[in-house]
Order: C-alpha cells, then sequence, then structure tokens
C-alpha cells in the first residue's frame, strides 16, 4: 500500500473517531451535569499544537503527539 493509501484510510478513521466522540460527549452530557475536560492534537507537518483543559490529557496528548511524528517519518522515509 502506498503512502497515499494510508493517508485515505487514516483520515477515514479520524471521522469515524470523532462522530464516535460527538455521539458519547452527548449521550453523557444528558445523563450528568458537571464541568467538561478535553484536549486535542492538531498536526501541522511534523509540529504537533497540543490544546486542551485539564493536567490528565496532557501525557496521553503527548504519547499521540509523538506516535503520529515518528508514523509521519516513517512513512516520509520509507
Amino acid at each position: 500500500m502506498d503512502a497515499a493509501s494510508w493517508g485515505i484510510i487514516l483520515i477515514f478513521v479520524g471521522f469515524i473517531v470523532a462522530f464516535l466522540g460527538i455521539i458519547i460527549s452527548i449521550s453523557g452530557s444528558m445523563r450528568r451535569e458537571g464541568e467538561v475536560e478535553g484536549g486535542g492534537i492538531i498536526m501541522i507537518g511534523p509540529i504537533p499544537l497540543i490544546f486542551g483543559k485539564g493536567s490528565r490529557w496532557i501525557l496521553p496528548a503527548l504519547v499521540i503527539a509523538l506516535f503520529l511524528i515518528i508514523f509521519s517519518l516513517i512513512l516520509h522515509l520509507g
């Protein structure tokens, strides 16, 4: 499989994960009240931009960003 095929697959997986996250978030917010914490990563080339609210999202976001950097380097160099 070439890099373009992997890119298309990752885009579809991203849409599915985002859609499921929205559905889970909506269903969870209907049941309880409280403050929402969350975070995310935006990759601009090899540079990750990590954002979020709450300190417990920092480590998972850094791990995911590191994985994405390594994965993109493997695709570009391979």
